[in-house]
C-alpha cells in the first residue's frame, strides 16, 4: 500500500497543474521576461526597425573615428633591431643588374629568350639551388562553370599534372625561374618568398630595377649567417599575369609529384626547353644539366611572401613612397602584424611616404567634410569630461581615413585581390606586394640609387623579422579594415553596424507574420460589441504567443512560387556567359547579349509572376485566408526571410560584401510596400513607403542597374560595356562569392520588392474588405 501510495500522491501533486484553464496558461506565460520582450518588439517592429537601421547607418560613418593605431602583437618580430646590410655598394649593383638586362632586352629579337638566359645565369653564378617552372596560360574565365575551383586548380600545368596538352609552342609557356638559398641556422622546414614580376615583351625601367634588386637582395641574404628559414626567390614570369605565374608555381610547390608519375615532358622536349636559355654562340651548357631543368626543388613551409614592384611615376612626389596591397580572394587579409612591420620600418627606419589606395572623390564630397566638423567638436566636448573619449580627430583626418575606409570596404566586397599577393591567400599563407614609387621620373639610365639603397634594406629588415618568428603569424588581427597605414577597424567594431541593419529583417517579417489584429475582428467579433473587441485586441497584444500567424499554407504558395521562379531565373542569368562566350565576338557585344538576355527573361518572369500574384483571390486561395492583405504579406515576408539568410551567409564568407550589401538592399526591402494600399499608412509611415519604397525599389532593380552600367566612367579607354564583362570575368575566375550574391540574393531581392509595389489585389470583395478594415479601425480607437 505504501508503494503504491507515491504515485497517486505524485498524480495528486500534478493534478491541478493539468487542469489550468488556456487563459492561467496563457497568463504564466506572458509575464516571462522574454515573451514580455519579443512581444514588445514585434508590436513596436516598425519603430524599432527604423530606428535599427539609422543607428546602423550612424555607426558606419562613426568607424572612421573609432579607429585604432595600429600595434605590433608578435614580441619575437623586434622590426629595427638589428641594422641591415644593404649598402649604397648594393644599390649600384642592382642599378647595374637592371641596365645590363635593359640593354640586352631592347638589342636582341628574342626579348622573351635573352631575359630568361640572363637571370638563369645569374642564379648559376651565385652557386644557389635553381630550376625552371613552365606552366600553360591559363584557360579563358568562362570556359568551365567549375565557379567554387580556386585559380589554382584552374590553371593546368605541365610540369606535373600528367595528362597535358605538350602540343603548345615554347613561346606560349610561361617560364618562371626560381632560386633558393638553404637558411645556415636551419633545417628547411620554412622558407620565405620573393617575387619579382617581369614581362619581357615590354620590359619597363621600373620591371628591370626590381628584378635587379632581386637578384641583388637574394645573393646577400644567400651569403648571411644569421638566416633561420630559407630564401625563394620567385621571377614570375607575367606575359599571361603575375597571379597566373605564383598562382601555378604555388599549386606545383604544394602539391609534390613522385618519381613513380611519368614526366609530362620527355627529353626532346626538354632539350628544346632547355636551348631557349643559352646565350647566342653560348656553348657552355654545364650550367644546364637535366637534373636541374627538371627537378622541381622546394623550401620548407612557407611563413610569408612579399612581391616587389617598382613603379616609374610621374616625377611630381616629395619624397619616395610605397603603396601596400594586401587584399586577397574573398576579402581575405594577411595577419595585420605583417602590414604593421612593413609600415614601421618604411616610415620610421627609410623615410618613406607609406599609403593605401583610397576613393579619390570622396576627398572633396561637402557633407563629408561638416560630418567631419561636427565630430571634431563633439570630440573637443567629450574630452572635457573623459580623456579616453578620443573623437577629436581633425575633420581632414576623418574625410581621409573615411575615404580610405570605402576604398577597402570595396575592394575587399569585390572579392578579387589587386596583385599576386592574392595566390598566397588561397593556401593560407600571408603575403602583400610592396610598389615603390621614386621622387625623380625614372628613365632608361637608372640613377636613383638612394631609392633602391631604401627599398632593399625594407625588404632586407622585413625579412629579418619574419625570420625571427617560431611559428606563423597569429597574434594580431585577419578581420580588419584599414583607415590608413596606421589606422585599422577591428571585426569587433565593423560587425556593429551589419547587426543593427540585419536585425530588423527578421523582426520584420515576425511583425508582419504575427500581426492578426485586423483578422480577429472580422472573423471573432461584431462592430456593435465594442467592449468584446477591445478586450479581444487587448489579450492578443499582451501575449505574443496569441498572435498566430494569419497566413496559412495556401497563403504561402503564391508567393514562394514567385521566390522559386526568381531563383531559378537568377541561376540562368548568372550561367549565360558561359554560353555567351561560345558565339565568339568582342566584349562589349558580350555584355550586351548578356543584358539583352537579363532584360527578355525578366519581362517573361514578370509577366507570369503578376499572373499569380492576380490568383491570390482565387476561390481555392480565399478559403484559405479572410484578409486579402495574405498576398502581399507573404511576398514581403519572403523578400525579408531571404536577404536575412543571404546576408547571414554572407557574412560568414565575405563580410565586407555583407556590409555593403546590407546597406543597399535593408532599406529597400524594409520600405517596400504595395502602391494599392497606400492609403493605409499616414505621416512618416506613407513617406517611408510613397515614396522612399519606390525609389529604393527601382534604384535597385535590373533596368536602372543598365543604367547605371552606361554610366561608369571609361577605363583605358575601353567601352562601358567591355569594362563590365571584364569584372564579371574576374569576378568568376577568381571564384568570387560576391557574384553568386549579386545574382541570387540580391538580385531576386530587388524584384521581389518591384512585384510587391506594383501588387495588386483584384477582387469583388475588395470594397467590402476596405469598408470592413474602416470599421475595425473606429472599434479599436473607442
Amino acid at each position: 500500500p505504501f508503494s503504491c501510495g507515491l504515485p497517486s500522491l505524485a498524480m495528486a501533486d500534478n493534478e491541478p497543474s493539468s487542469h489550468l484553464s488556456q487563459q492561467q496558461w496563457r497568463d504564466r506565460r506572458s509575464n516571462r521576461l522574454l515573451p514580455r520582450l519579443a512581444s514588445l518588439l514585434v508590436r513596436h517592429a516598425d519603430v524599432v526597425s527604423v530606428i535599427s537601421c539609422i543607428s546602423g547607418l550612424l555607426v558606419l560613418l562613426l568607424l572612421p573615428a573609432l579607429a585604432k593605431t595600429t600595434y605590433i602583437s608578435e614580441n619575437a618580430l623586434i622590426p629595427g633591431s638589428a641594422s641591415p646590410k644593404f649598402s649604397s655598394q648594393d644599390a649600384r649593383d642592382a642599378a647595374r643588374l637592371a641596365r645590363e638586362l635593359l640593354v640586352l632586352v631592347h638589342n636582341s629579337s628574342n626579348a622573351l629568350r635573352t631575359m630568361r638566359s640572363f637571370l638563369v645565369h645569374q642564379l648559376a653564378e651565385m652557386g644557389t639551388d635553381f630550376y625552371l617552372h613552365s606552366f600553360t596560360p591559363p584557360k579563358p574565365p568562362f570556359s568551365s562553370v567549375h565557379f567554387f575551383s580556386t585559380p589554382g586548380q584552374i590553371i593546368p600545368n605541365i610540369s606535373y599534372t600528367g595528362n597535358v596538352d605538350t602540343s603548345h609552342r615554347a613561346e606560349s609557356l610561361g617560364t618562371n625561374i626560381v632560386g633558393i638559398a638553404r637558411a645556415p641556422r636551419g633545417e628547411g622546414n620554412e622558407a620565405i618568398v620573393l617575387v619579382t614580376p617581369f614581362e619581357a615583351k615590354s620590359l619597363a625601367a621600373g620591371d628591370a630595377l626590381s628584378l635587379g634588386v632581386g637578384l641583388t637582395l637574394f645573393r646577400l641574404l644567400s651569403c648571411s649567417a644569421w638566416l633561420a628559414k630559407d630564401i625563394i626567390w620567385l621571377a614570375a614570369d607575367s606575359q599571361h599575369s603575375t597571379h597566373a605565374a605564383v598562382a601555378a608555381w604555388l599549386k606545383d610547390y604544394h602539391n609534390p609529384a613522385f618519381k613513380d608519375f611519368p614526366h609530362p615532358l620527355d627529353s626532346a622536349r626538354m632539350g628544346e626547353l632547355k636551348n631557349q636559355f643559352l646565350f647566342e654562340g653560348d656553348a657552355n651548357s654545364l650550367l644546364f644539366e637535366d637534373t636541374t631543368m627538371e627537378d622541381f626543388k622546394r623550401a620548407g613551409l612557407i611563413a610569408a611572401g612579399i612581391v616587389i614592384m617598382i613603379d616609374k611615376g610621374d616625377g611630381k612626389l616629395v619624397s619616395d613612397s610605397l603603396k601596400i596591397y594586401a587584399e586577397g580572394s574573398n576579402g581575405q587579409m594577411p595577419n595585420l602584424d605583417l602590414i604593421n612591420v612593413v609600415n614601421h620600418l618604411a616610415v620610421w627606419r627609410q623615410g618613406l611616404h607609406m599609403y593605401i589606395d583610397t576613393t579619390a572623390a570622396m576627398l572633396e564630397w561637402a557633407w563629408l567634410h561638416i560630418v567631419g566638423q561636427i565630430l571634431e567638436k563633439v570630440g573637443r566636448v567629450l574630452a572635457i569630461f573623459n580623456s579616453s573619449w578620443k573623437f577629436g580627430l581633425p575633420a581632414s583626418e576623418y574625410v581621409r581615413g573615411a575615404a580610405t575606409l570605402t576604398s577597402s570596404l570595396l575592394y575587399q566586397a569585390l572579392g578579387v585581390p589587386r596583385g599576386a599577393e592574392g595566390a598566397f591567400r588561397d593556401y593560407q599563407v600571408d603575403a602583400v606586394t610592396l610598389i615603390m614609387t621614386p621622387a625623380k621620373l625614372m628613365n632608361n639610365d637608372i640613377g636613383h640609387l638612394g631609392s633602391v639603397r631604401k627599398l632593399g634594406r625594407l625588404l632586407e629588415g622585413v625579412v629579418l623579422s619574419i625570420n625571427n618568428l617560431l611559428e606563423k603569424f597569429h597574434q594580431s588581427f585577419f578581420l580588419y579594415f584599414l583607415t590608413g597605414p596606421s589606422k585599422f577597424v577591428s571585426v569587433g567594431v565593423y560587425m556593429i553596424p551589419l547587426l543593427l541593419l540585419i536585425i530588423t529583417l527578421p523582426l520584420k517579417a515576425a511583425a508582419l507574420c504575427s500581426h492578426s489584429t485586423p483578422t480577429i475582428l472580422n472573423s471573432n467579433t461584431n462592430s456593435s460589441d465594442e467592449g468584446a473587441a477591445v478586450k479581444l485586441v487587448t489579450e492578443a497584444k499582451s501575449d505574443i504567443s496569441f498572435f498566430n500567424p494569419m497566413l496559412s499554407f495556401g497563403s504561402w504558395v503564391p508567393a514562394l512560387s514567385i521566390v522559386c521562379m526568381l531563383e531559378i531565373w537568377a541561376f540562368l542569368v548568372a550561367v549565360f556567359p558561359v554560353f555567351v562566350c561560345h558565339i565568339g565576338g568582342t566584349s562589349d557585344l558580350k555584355m550586351q547579349v548578356w543584358m539583352g538576355f537579363g532584360v527578355m527573361s525578366f519581362c517573361l518572369l514578370l509577366i507570369i509572376s503578376l499572373t499569380i500574384a492576380r490568383g491570390f483571390n482565387n476561390s481555392w486561395i480565399e478559403a484559405s485566408f479572410p484578409d486579402s492583405t495574405s498576398g502581399w504579406v507573404a511576398i514581403k515576408a519572403s523578400t525579408l526571410g531571404l536577404a536575412t539568410m543571404g546576408l547571414g551567409i554572407m557574412s560568414l564568407i565575405n563580410f565586407a560584401a555583407a556590409l555593403v550589401g546590407a546597406v543597399l538592399l535593408v532599406p529597400m526591402c524594409l520600405s517596400a510596400y504595395p502602391l494599392s494600399y497606400l492609403h493605409e499608412r499616414k505621416g512618416l509611415g506613407w513617406f517611408f513607403s510613397a515614396v522612399m519604397g519606390p525609389f529604393l525599389t527601382i534604384l535597385g532593380s535590373l533596368p536602372a542597374l543598365l543604367v547605371v552600367a552606361l554610366t561608369i566612367p571609361r577605363e583605358y579607354d575601353q567601352p562601358h560595356f567591355t569594362t563590365l564583362w571584364g569584372w564579371s570575368e574576374i569576378m568568376w575566375h577568381w571564384g568570387s562569392a560576391t557574384y553568386l550574391y549579386l545574382f541570387f540574393v540580391h538580385l531576386p531581392c530587388s524584384n521581389l520588392c518591384l512585384c510587391l509595389t506594383l501588387y495588386r489585389c483584384v477582387s469583388l470583395k475588395k470594397m467590402n474588405f476596405i469598408a470592413e478594415r474602416e470599421q475595425s479601425s473606429v472599434v479599436l480607437q473607442k
